[in-house]
């Protein structure tokens, strides 16, 4: 699978778990402990794919554009990072849970939104064959970490279910 293909089934996958934690009811706390689970343990997974493959194969294109666009997203990321620890640390019930959750999300979201408009055309330089080869890597990454968590992975994509 190519790269861009696998992160954005990720991302894909991650709103689809953002969009079921806004449905919860207000008063559904262990819900949303579950769904806020299992939420940080796929944008952790999918931040350390990008991290380790995909933004280094991005950075070597070697432009402006490029160097700027990756260094951003590792600060994103350290941002989405600092957010999980402070939801993971307040105490259950703390109404601090919600705020922060509606704040990463909103800024998974806008991530998101930036690379794949940006990142993303910049990645298309690589070209087809470095792409797919980069989407093998990657996937085969992806689900070697998830099963470090205890997640489930689908034996065909290394997706989690």
């Amino acid at each position: 699978m190519n790269a861009t293909d696998l992160l954005k089934e990720d991302h894909d996958r991650v709103k689809e778990m953002f969009d079921d934690f806004r449905d919860l009811a207000q008063e559904d706390r262990q819900g949303k402990q579950r769904l806020f689970r299992r939420i940080a343990d796929a944008l952790e997974v999918h931040a350390e794919i990008e991290e380790r493959l995909f933004y280094p194969a991005v950075r070597g294109i070697h432009t402006e554009d490029a160097e700027e666009i990756t260094l951003e997203a590792f600060e994103e990321h350290k941002i989405v990072r600092t957010l999980i620890g402070q939801i993971q640390s307040l105490p259950r019930g703390d109404p601090r849970k919600d705020a922060k959750m509606k704040v990463l999300m909103e800024s998974v979201e806008h991530h998101i939104e930036e690379e794949e408009d940006e990142m993303f055309a910049e990645a298309n330089d690589l070209g087809d064959e470095r792409l797919d080869e980069l989407g093998e890597r990657m996937q085969t990454l992806e689900a070697d970490l998830m099963r470090q968590r205890g997640m489930e992975v689908e034996a065909t994509e290394g997706v989690a279910t």
